[in-house]
């Protein structure tokens, strides 16, 4: 079963833009939102957030979840 608030989180996360800017807008740490994403992939067997040092940007997997995640 998929764990609800981390598909939340994960639509915040992508959102924002950055997990920075998420942490700061949900009061998380951003720890706390990389591990939950990370579990959340896991849990799913896909990347969902292609990263690099200046952004992330959504795999296919990813933004199929993230529209799954705001229905």
């Amino acid at each position: 079963m998929l764990d609800i608030n981390a598909m939340l989180l994960f639509a915040r996360v992508v959102i924002a833009q950055s997990y920075t800017q998420a942490a700061k807008n949900t009061g998380i740490p951003k720890s706390t939102l990389s591990r939950k994403i990370a579990q959340l992939e896991k849990q799913l067997d896909v990347r969902l957030l292609q990263r690099n040092s200046r952004a992330i940007s959504l795999t296919e997997e990813g933004r199929q979840v993230y529209e799954r995640a705001l229905t």
